[in-house]
């Protein structure tokens, strides 16, 4: 599937990077997976905790060592870090699909340790380090709920 919609945005800093999860949070539905890639302090984790703030999640934490952490919100939050995964099939071990399917709000920090990640619905963020926090944030989207949050994003004047 050929992605309809890309943003490009900055983040100077991590409180904006927070900021960003927050407006995204606000934007979300269940049945939705927000991908996120990049390398480590990259800003995947502070954009997770802003997008579980805007949900009331209260304290999101990097599930590095217990993989996938749910939280009880509307839609309810799954996030999962596929950090210490060696390969594909132990992602697939996770049946994540499952939660996509359940309605869940799907956030993957490492998604590009998940091989056959499905490409319904989804928002996927790159995150690249410009300077000391300052990062670019390239996000595409894949279906109509992931389109509606750039349009969300774009027409919020979001862009920082």
């Amino acid at each position: 599937m050929s992605s309809k919609k890309m943003l490009k945005l900055n983040s100077a800093s991590e409180q904006a990077t927070f900021e960003l999860g927050r407006r995204i949070g606000r934007l979300v539905c269940g049945g939705l997976t927000i991908a996120m890639y990049g390398g480590l302090g990259a800003g995947k984790t502070k954009l997770a905790q802003g997008i579980g703030s805007a949900l009331g999640a209260g304290k999101i934490k990097s599930p590095t060592f217990i993989l996938v952490s749910e939280h009880d919100t509307n839609p309810p939050l799954v996030h999962a870090d596929l950090y210490r995964l060696e390969n594909g099939r132990e992602v697939d071990g996770l049946d994540l699909e499952t939660y996509i399917d359940d309605g869940c709000l799907l956030v993957v920090e490492w998604a590009e340790r998940w091989e056959n990640m499905p490409e319904r619905e989804l928002l996927k963020i790159a995150f690249e380090e410009t300077a000391e926090n300052c990062r670019i944030l390239m996000i595409e989207a894949f279906g109509e709920k992931a389109e509606k949050i750039i349009a969300g994003l774009t027409n919020g004047g979001e862009q920082e």
